[in-house]
């Protein structure tokens, strides 16, 4: 996905599973300072391979986790953020990286004209075969492409529900129009429907990056009403439903709350043996 081409002082790359015909992601692999941080989508960490559990400090190399985002970091110089439940990835990286990296994400130089750079620094108009450059698989590995590159007609049933979801005057995410471009997601969400996703799951799944977006501008969304799913015995609710449950499970649930300092550095290495299954 990135490298610092200078200095070799970072790399972000992807793992998929061995499934030519079913490919997908298995972990985000950020190398920082000779520390490999692998964060699966079960959101299970290893560093340098080793299972981990967070939050993982070492030097100025940390990996934390808040609600569903795993975030690894480099001090102020680059953000690695995964979140597994809503399919996103962002690398943020600090100015002093202006024009020292290459990979899929592009050159970080506010060029777009050069953002398709292979070998030797020349640019290809041929997008598969710059994600051809950038594979790191072992080179007895073949790969092909199987994304989907289809044009669909502007009338069309996808797009029309893609847009009433996402970009239509009555859309949910109206507040964020300003802020960032919807109509691009709703490319995202026929994406979605052309690999095998319900319209429900497509719009919610686009959405929801939407919403991502929106957030790194400053307006934060909450989840859209139709997005909301909760499993009750059985029973499938939506958001402002509720039902009476009569015959509960009896458990409990421990939390465990420690404050992430240096004093309790303990703690990360203690608290496996105290709490046991």
């Amino acid at each position: 996905l990135a490298r610092d081409m200078v200095d070799d002082r970072f790399t972000v790359a992807l793992t998929y599973n061995n499934r030519p015909r079913q490919p997908k992601v298995e972990a985000v692999v950020v190398m920082l300072r000779g520390v490999a941080i692998e964060v699966g989508v079960d959101n299970k960490v290893k560093v340098n391979n080793q299972d981990t559990e967070l939050p993982f400090f070492m030097g100025s190399v940390s990996a934390v986790r808040h609600h569903s985002v795993i975030r690894v970091q480099d001090a102020e110089w680059i953000t690695v953020e995964v979140d597994n439940v809503r399919n996103i990835y962002s690398v943020q990286l600090s100015g002093w990286y202006h024009g020292r990296t290459a990979g899929l994400l592009g050159t970080y130089d506010n060029e777009d004209s050069n953002d398709l750079t292979v070998k030797g620094g020349d640019v290809s108009e041929d997008v598969e075969a710059v994600a051809n450059w950038w594979e790191v698989a072992n080179r007895y590995c073949r790969s092909r492409n199987l994304a989907w590159d289809g044009d669909v007609a502007e009338d069309s049933e996808q797009v029309l529900a893609c847009r009433k979801h996402l970009s239509d005057s009555a859309s949910y995410y109206v507040p964020c129009f300003q802020q960032v471009d919807a109509e691009e997601f709703v490319r995202v969400c026929v994406e979605y429907l052309n690999s095998g996703l319900s319209e429900e799951e497509a719009q919610c799944k686009a959405g929801q990056q939407y919403r991502y977006m929106c957030a790194h501008k400053g307006l934060t969304l909450g989840t859209a009403p139709m997005c909301v799913k909760c499993d009750v015995s059985g029973n499938t609710l939506s958001s402002g439903e509720s039902t009476k449950v009569t015959n509960a499970s009896l458990s409990a649930d421990v939390v465990m709350v420690v404050e992430e300092s240096d004093c309790n550095a303990w703690a990360q290495q203690s608290l496996p043996n105290v709490v046991t299954h």
